[in-house]
């Protein structure tokens, strides 16, 4: 997910912020468009008995790749990895989420405005739960439990469809979504227009 518009309008990619710490520790990953087929796909889990990825290396990479985008969200098939791991949180409190899947969800749900760094400029309204009780395992593989509510449990919502395939845009009708793509399109225009002068 994303907070703020943060992207190059001339070639509409997003810029990133290499003067945060995290660049200088860990690789800041490309975040690929809605184009991109694996965000279509179902991501395998995480393997930590597997040598050939570090978790912990994965972690701060897309840690750092989230906060250098100014996004609040990032699951690792946007950045072009096969691996069900996503990362959530702002600036001072981030979250890594391997293997994550939500074994209860509250019957009250929330409509709430929602970007993504992989649509920059588009926000729409997305009904989704208003809390949920979640497994996952950070980066040591270690199991936990917990119940979110609010942003961060829409937010766990949003990176968990896109290890599941599914894109935000499939949430919304097809008139609310032409109607946001078009306020993109200005969006995208408005910012072209400002870098030109």
């Amino acid at each position: 997910m994303s907070t703020k518009i943060n992207f190059d309008a001339e070639s509409q990619v997003l810029n990133i912020n290499t003067n945060l710490q995290e660049a200088k520790t860990y690789d800041i990953l490309r975040v690929f468009n809605d184009l991109n087929p694996l965000l279509n796909e179902v991501m395998p889990d995480f393997d930590f008995s597997n040598k050939q990825i570090d978790a912990k290396n994965l972690a701060g990479c897309l840690k750092a790749t989230m906060k250098a985008y100014g996004g609040i969200g990032l699951a690792a098939n946007q950045c072009g990895i096969k691996a069900r791991v996503f990362v959530i949180g702002n600036e001072d409190d981030v979250m890594v989420c391997f293997n994550p899947k939500i074994i209860s969800r509250s019957e009250k749900n929330n409509l709430g405005n929602e970007g993504c760094l992989s649509f920059p400029g588009m926000y729409l309204k997305i009904n989704r739960n208003e809390s949920i009780t979640v497994e996952y395992c950070d980066e040591t593989g270690m199991m936990k439990t917990d119940t979110f509510s609010g942003l961060t449990a829409r937010c766990f919502q949003h990176e968990l469809d896109h290890l599941n395939g599914i894109k935000f845009t499939k949430h919304v009708g097809k008139t609310s979504y032409i109607v946001a793509k078009k306020k993109q399109e200005k969006l995208i225009k408005k910012f072209a227009r400002g870098h030109a002068r």
